[in-house]
């Protein structure tokens, strides 16, 4: 679906595409994203805190970020709990104000515990080594990166981890 989107163009670094996505989407914050008919997948405004985080919109950024989480956390969606942790650190390292790193290890700590507990050891791995990342976008990927060295990069968070671990 579109919120799916804002992970690609993070991945690719896309931010002419990225403002607009941002504006089609900010309607839909909050609420939760479905894949009809079966699947709930996160809220909406984990996608847009991954977008303004790629336009360089910090405070937008962190809002979408802190009420996904509160979302996810109400849904009791742990692994998307994880996800919005991880990707609320990455924009916190690229902003890197006063007091950023130390949050975002926190939150990237409480993000590698929740993949440990959820058997989901890729997600764990990019955790543990987001610090050292680059955190320009989403899932340790450099915005320069070209559309012919996407299939060398490290694998993008597609959700088959969740399904191989047998969390839904």
């Amino acid at each position: 679906g579109i919120c799916l989107l804002a992970e690609t163009c993070a991945i690719l670094g896309d931010t002419r595409r990225a403002a607009p996505l941002y504006q089609l989407m900010l309607p839909y914050g909050a609420l939760n994203v479905v894949a009809v008919p079966e699947l709930a997948l996160d809220s909406a405004s984990r996608p847009l805190g991954i977008l303004a985080t790629l336009q360089g919109r910090f405070e937008d950024a962190a809002r979408h970020f802190q009420e996904a989480l509160r979302m996810n956390e109400r849904m009791g969606a742990r692994p998307w709990v994880a996800h919005t942790q991880e990707d609320h650190a990455r924009m916190l390292l690229r902003r890197n104000a006063n007091g950023d790193r130390e949050h975002a290890d926190e939150l990237r700590s409480r993000a590698q515990a929740t993949y440990h507990e959820l058997g989901m050891l890729g997600d764990a791995a990019q955790a543990a080594a987001l610090p050292y990342s680059s955190v320009a976008s989403c899932r340790s990927r450099s915005p320069a990166v070209s559309v012919d060295r996407l299939g060398a990069a490290p694998q993008a968070r597609c959700r088959s981890e969740s399904i191989e671990s047998g969390v839904q």
